[in-house]
């Protein structure tokens, strides 16, 4: 199959204007909104399958009560079952708190990542120069589509290079680790001249 000299001047086009859009606007500030300061920091302990958290967060009253919460992989909050279950029983001086969690369509977030997969067929003049079989490589996309599920990917590995589509679930649908784990198509040329579609698993270093 020839696709000519049109199809990579197309595909570095279309990935130059996700990588323009994607680092367009970059600010330390948010909007109307700015980053909040840490107050403290440890550097101490082992931490096996997230079992604790990335940050802790102590939101204090004028009064002095306080409310906590712990932020673990993810940004998913929890809170102690003893905090939580007082807020229950105290109607008279109850913590109120409104959580909205926004889901985009179309999101312009840089992931680095890594992908496997296996030349399933080959397209080259001379066969015997064909890279096919297994590969691994370096993946990189500018932007999540349809609410974190799609992902646009350019490829690339010591023996050949292209693009591909990855798919992911639904974020609200699985948890962490395993939201970093898709599966996409994509079509590589060798650096031999032989070209062909690759299934590959794909791996995303999104947070």
């Amino acid at each position: 199959m020839k696709y000519g000299p049109f199809l990579p001047i197309i595909v570095l086009v279309v990935f130059g204007a996700l990588i323009y859009l994607g680092s367009n606007n970059v600010s330390s500030n948010k909007g109307t909104q700015e980053k909040l300061k840490p107050t403290d920091e440890t550097w101490t302990g082992t931490r096996v399958h997230d079992n604790k958290p990335e940050s802790d967060l102590d939101i204090i009253s004028p009064n002095g009560e306080h409310f906590k919460l712990s932020l673990y992989a993810g940004g998913v909050p929890y809170q102690e079952r003893s905090q939580a279950e007082s807020n229950k029983q105290d109607n008279e001086r109850r913590w109120k708190y409104s959580w909205e969690i926004h889901r985009y369509p179309i999101d312009f977030e840089t992931d680095l990542g890594a992908w496997a997969g296996f030349r399933v067929s080959t397209e080259t003049i001379d066969r015997s120069k064909s890279e096919t079989g297994f590969d691994i490589g370096l993946r990189y996309s500018p932007t999540r589509l349809m609410y974190g599920v799609i992902s646009p990917d350019l490829l690339i590995s010591p023996r050949q290079a292209g693009i591909g589509v990855s798919v992911y679930l639904p974020a609200q649908t699985v948890s962490y680790p395993f939201n970093k784990l898709g599966i996409g198509i994509g079509y590589l040329a060798d650096y031999n001249g032989g070209s062909g579609w690759t299934p590959y698993a794909s791996f995303s270093t999104r947070f």
